[in-house]
């Protein structure tokens, strides 16, 4: 029986073009996909044996279309007219496709790979060395390092290292520190670091996204129940904030949520009115939420007492105080506000009835449409009117009560409709 001889790269089930992943080597790959190393060479242009996580990587010779692998029942070779008469090429993959993996013998050096980051080498190095500063066993970065040589390494190699712990990308918070942030999550700060050398160079920053592996999701905190018949799970302290001050610590406690979109909101009055008074923050949550001294609600992390932004305060502070619409610093108390409403983060906001007028009347001039406006406000529609986010209740005159809504990961947090327990 005579056997067809074709190029190694006419192998029907092979991609064109195959996209390198964290891992790679070009022994690898030249192994998954029954080609040399030379061949990738050649086909590349590649001197040596660098390639980059997400290089396109040419895995037959330009212009090349892989022919239909001919049938097993050939007694004879076709020759190369009645190849190109009767064979039908196979479709190019687009350059992200996923390679096809077709023999069962090379299922090892296919398996996906898992999470992990790329280490490069330094001066002095040993992959010993390497593998007790990075916690793990030489083993295992032999095993997803083809063709790594444990007595030969050399500065700028990259060398990849596994992580079992799935991947979390976190932004940074204003106040946070990486030790605060390792606690929260389970890890350590040398791992931090690991994971993102750049932190080390240019240093903690707020709104810089950063990756971590770890078990524990984003947001451990948990809002049970209803705010006026509930518990607050693995709370969180509400952070410093040039704009605002603390009155009790220990009563300051919420979701993680509930305390980012506190922080958040005060931030955007910050850049949009930079000078002006900080405001009293009275009381969130005790620090396991459920019944708080002087509240019937507070109880869930989500709630928040929080003073007017006035005119006028003593020692540029503003304290709780009866605050009337002529004292009311409009502009500043509604850049709070609306940093809350536009984002859908507020279930209801409790003011007395005469401080919605002027706020009402400069979302208005601020571009507020009618329908937000409606669903916004309770004014003018009487302090009875069942609807209105930022509504009337009694003894706000001298602070809002804000309560956020469940956060999308609490199950078992319910909203809490109920105004007339509202304290």
């Amino acid at each position: 029986m005579a056997i067809a001889l074709l190029p190694t790269w006419a192998h029907a089930d092979r991609p064109l073009l195959y996209a390198v992943r964290p891992g790679d080597a070009l022994s690898l790959i030249a192994e998954r996909f029954g080609i040399t190393v030379a061949e990738l060479r050649t086909w590349n242009g590649i001197e040596g044996d660098r390639i980059l996580v997400g290089q396109e990587l040419r895995l037959a010779p330009e212009g090349a279309t892989p022919p239909t692998a001919p049938s097993a029942e050939s007694t004879t070779p076709p020759s190369s007219e009645a190849a190109t008469a009767t064979e039908s090429p196979a479709p190019a993959p687009s350059p992200a496709a996923e390679p096809v993996v077709a023999a069962p013998e090379r299922s090892r050096a296919a398996r996906p790979q898992p999470n992990g980051v790329s280490y490069q080498v330094r001066p002095g190095d040993t992959l010993s060395g390497i593998a007790v500063r990075l916690g793990v066993e030489v083993s295992v970065l032999l095993e997803h390092n083809d063709g790594l040589d444990p007595n030969r390494i050399r500065a700028g190699q990259r060398i990849f290292v596994p992580e079992a712990r799935p991947a979390v990308d976190l932004e940074v918070q204003r106040g946070d520190s990486l030790a605060r942030i390792a606690a929260r999550h389970e890890v350590s700060v040398a791992e931090i670091l690991r994971w993102n050398p750049a932190v080390r160079r240019h240093g903690l920053r707020a709104g810089r996204t950063i990756r971590l592996y770890t078990n524990v999701p984003l947001s451990r905190s948990e809002s049970v129940g209803l705010p006026y018949n509930g518990s607050l799970i693995n709370p969180e302290p509400l952070p410093d904030h040039p704009l605002y001050v603390v009155r009790e610590a220990s009563r300051a406690f919420g979701t993680l949520e509930t305390v980012r979109w506190i922080r958040d909101a005060f931030e955007v009055v910050r850049r949009q009115h930079p000078a002006g008074p900080r405001v009293r923050i009275h009381d969130l949550s005790d620090s396991d939420g459920g019944a708080l001294r002087d509240h019937r609600s507070h109880q869930s992390g989500r709630d928040a007492d929080i003073a007017f932004f006035r005119r006028h305060c003593a020692q540029n502070e503003c304290g709780f105080g009866n605050t009337t619409p002529a004292q009311l610093d409009v502009r500043r108390q509604w850049a709070l506000f609306h940093a809350w409403l536009v984002s859908g983060r507020v279930e209801a906001i409790f003011i007395d009835y005469s401080l919605q007028q002027p706020l009402y009347e400069y979302a208005r001039s601020q571009g507020a449409t009618p329908a937000q406006l409606r669903d916004w406000f309770q004014y003018p529609r009487g302090q009875n009117h069942a609807f209105g986010i930022i509504r009337h209740f009694p003894h706000h005159r001298d602070h809002l009560h804000v309560r956020f809504v469940c956060p999308d990961t609490d199950r078992e947090c319910r909203a809490g409709w109920r105004f007339a327990h509202a304290h």
